[in-house]
């Protein structure tokens, strides 16, 4: 089975600029013991996570990002190359992509997704999330680890092929956001990805 680094960036002190943070912390608090990957904070990001990253096959980023969208909006992005990487917060960007681009370099870029939590309130100095990022956090707790779930079903070389099967895939997706309670706009962020 490949392995799989679920990593959060971001800086809690400075409110929703470390929602990534503040849901991966949630997630390592509600994991069971026998989880398949591993989680990790990543605080500010660079190159002190580039020894981290190398040993995983697949990395999969929580992080906020300065968009249009609503505050809370959780968005699935796959890049390839540094220049890829959506303009996220500028505290820890440049980090993050140069660090991209030394592994890139050195040949040992493992697989990246980035999940990407619109933001508007970075300014505020404060540990806890905003009121909009908290009416919104239980449901991007519960879509990062299912996407993280998936990603490590779908993506795996041990899988089972029905798996593999897109249809297949796409309607055990769309039963678990039905009976889920989740929007069908959620569905949007996974079919796409498998």
């Amino acid at each position: 089975m490949k392995k799989v680094l679920l990593l959060g960036v971001g800086n809690i002190l400075m409110t929703d600029e470390g929602v990534g943070i503040h849901i991966i912390k949630e997630i390592e608090k509600r994991a069971d013991k026998q989880v398949e990957y591993d989680i990790l904070d990543g605080g500010t990001g660079g190159f002190n996570l580039i020894y981290e990253l190398i040993e995983y096959d697949i990395v999969i980023i929580v992080d906020a990002i300065i968009d249009n969208n609503k505050p809370g909006t959780l968005s699935v992005r796959e890049p390839k190359y540094s220049e890829d990487f959506p303009d996220m917060l500028s505290a820890h960007d440049f980090g993050l992509k140069a660090m991209i681009d030394s592994l890139i370099f050195m040949g040992k870029l493992p697989k990246i997704y980035i999940l990407t939590i619109s933001v508007s309130n970075i300014n505020e100095m404060n540990i806890t999330l905003s009121d909009g990022l908290k009416k919104s956090f239980a449901r991007n707790v519960k879509l990062v680890e299912y996407f993280t779930a998936l990603i490590i079903r779908y993506k795996s070389e041990n899988v089972n092929y029905k798996y593999r099967n897109k249809r297949y895939f796409n309607s055990l997706i769309f039963n678990y956001l039905i009976f889920s309670k989740f929007p069908s706009s959620d569905k949007k962020l996974f079919t796409s990805y498998f």
